[in-house]
């Protein structure tokens, strides 16, 4: 199994274990900071397989993170934030390989 492989099987078992929202069903900051921080090795790789280039691969996932931060609030329960954060950055990393490519 590649390493990539074992980082995206962690990453949907910590979606589980990061899944309490707050009482009001909105997701609290403390689940978001600990699922960036548990999966941000995995969020690089995965851009760098899109990107090829570690430093655009880097500030994709800084530019997903904080997108993803920017709109947390309108987020309410938990239970896909993983998958969330994940789609966020991964656009951030197409978004960033298309103004590569454009002329």
């Amino acid at each position: 199994m590649l390493a990539t492989d074992k980082a995206t099987i962690g990453f949907q078992q910590d979606i589980a274990s990061h899944s309490a929202g707050n009482s009001k069903g909105r997701v609290s900051n403390d689940v978001s900071v600990a699922l960036v921080t548990d999966n941000y090795a995995m969020y690089i790789n995965k851009c760098y397989a899109y990107l090829k280039c570690r430093k655009l691969a880097e500030d994709a996932v800084q530019e997903g993170i904080l997108a993803a931060h920017l709109s947390l609030a309108s987020v309410k329960g938990s239970e896909a934030l993983g998958a969330w954060f994940y789609h966020v950055i991964i656009r951030k990393a197409i978004d960033s390989l298309r103004h590569n490519l454009e002329p």
